[in-house]
């Protein structure tokens, strides 16, 4: 119980926990939207809708092993500070891969470009 209480009262944990809340918590939003937003953006039919929407949450299969595996490269080669900043790399990645996602719509790109703007994210 002392060590939980010690962890907990760190500044450090808190911002990892703020980290992967962003992280994590929007990736779970996106999950649960993205469906209807694919149907009413993009007037997709339901079925095409969910078939591109599966593609971002089965990515998670692969993506967070290597976000894990980069993150152990930075910390072979930099130690702990490489750690963050691979951290800070990917959040920022995703960040920018979010932006660029949002700001797609019918005109101005297709199927391939949504697919491709999901695998990046």
């Amino acid at each position: 119980a002392k060590s939980l209480i010690e962890a907990a009262s760190s500044w450090q944990t808190w911002v990892m926990f703020l980290c992967y809340m962003f992280s994590f918590g929007v990736e779970l939003i996106v999950n649960g939207n993205i469906v209807t937003y694919f149907v009413e953006t993009f007037h997709m039919p339901p079925s095409k809708a969910s078939t591109i929407g599966s593609v971002f949450g089965l990515l998670n299969i692969c993506m967070r092993s290597l976000g894990g595996f980069w993150s152990d490269m930075y910390n072979v080669k930099f130690g702990i500070t490489g750690r963050l900043w691979a951290l800070f790399q990917q959040t920022s990645i995703m960040g920018i891969c979010l932006i660029i996602f949002s700001g797609l719509t019918k005109d101005n790109s297709n199927d391939g470009g949504l697919l491709l703007s999901l695998i990046f994210w």
